[in-house]
């Protein structure tokens, strides 16, 4: 749902494929939070204009690009610094999601992270959280979703997080790596999950997504991708529309469809269409 005031924007969704987590995307400039708590984390990056607020005991100043992280069930208020206001991105995550993001990392059973540093300046992490946030919003792939959730969040975690969370090391898993490729190319336009696709390779969901990247260069989402845009090339220069290439790929819609197809080709699918006419 989202509200419209005099320079105030809301937005708040929930992402129940990922279990308990919700989203708010915000921009306020006289707006006050008051004294309150989640009972999850709150994971949040400011894009614009800075937050003040105040956290276990004293006042505290978020600005644009840093990364504000409060643990569960702490109390902590919010306002703009200054009459411009402010906009940020928030996260409200179950802390089970966060302990199984642990688990994940660490191969083993884990507590459930705990963040002492409130305010936290790491462009690369950030970049990350926004990313994930977009994907949340916009993103209808399951396996996009997921793997940047885990990735996002392995990344806040292992940099950011109190307790050491080593990354366990990767062996040869090209076995692996063959199953699920293999498996998008007899399923490319299925909206395959990560846990479906970890199955399938018999790793965990962090660890196939690390020897996929470290394998092929890239994220399973974007192969997957890039087998939907071959197999659209091939649709396009058979005489099919852009819709129905859209469609019988696996793409959401034919704006979906030529963003990405352009992404990948260089040249959006009508320009396509055009240079391969016999």
């Amino acid at each position: 749902m989202s509200v419209n005031k005099a320079k105030e924007i809301t937005k708040y969704w929930s992402n129940g494929d990922l279990g308990d987590l919700d989203c708010l995307y915000a921009e306020y400039s006289t707006f006050s939070f008051a004294p309150h708590f989640h009972e999850g984390f709150a994971i949040a990056v400011i894009e614009r204009g800075a937050d003040v607020f105040d956290y276990r005991g004293a006042e505290r100043i978020a600005a644009a690009g840093d990364i504000m992280l409060i643990n569960p069930a702490e109390v902590h208020t919010g306002h703009a610094i200054d009459e411009r206001g402010w906009a940020f991105r928030i996260m409200y995550v179950d802390p089970e999601l966060m302990r199984n993001v642990r688990r994940e990392i660490t191969g083993k059973t884990s507590d459930v992270p705990f963040f002492s540093k409130t305010v936290v300046r790491d462009d690369a992490t950030a970049k990350g959280i926004l990313r994930l946030h977009h994907a949340l919003e916009n993103s209808t792939s399951h396996l996009e979703r997921e793997s940047l959730f885990l990735l996002a969040m392995t990344q806040l975690v292992t940099r950011h997080a109190d307790s050491e969370s080593n990354i366990r090391k990767t062996g040869n898993e090209h076995s692996a790596v063959a199953r699920a490729r293999d498996y998008f190319h007899a399923n490319s336009c299925k909206n395959i999950t990560l846990e479906e696709l970890a199955n399938i390779a018999f790793l965990s969901p962090f660890h196939l997504l690390r020897v996929f990247r470290e394998e092929t260069g890239i994220t399973p989402h974007a192969y997957q991708t890039q087998i939907r845009i071959e197999r659209a090339k091939y649709l396009l220069r058979e005489g099919f529309t852009i819709t129905q290439t859209a469609l019988a790929t696996g793409f959401f819609d034919q704006a979906h469809f030529s963003k990405q197809f352009k992404r990948y080709v260089g040249i959006s699918p009508g320009k396509f269409i055009a240079e391969n006419k016999h």
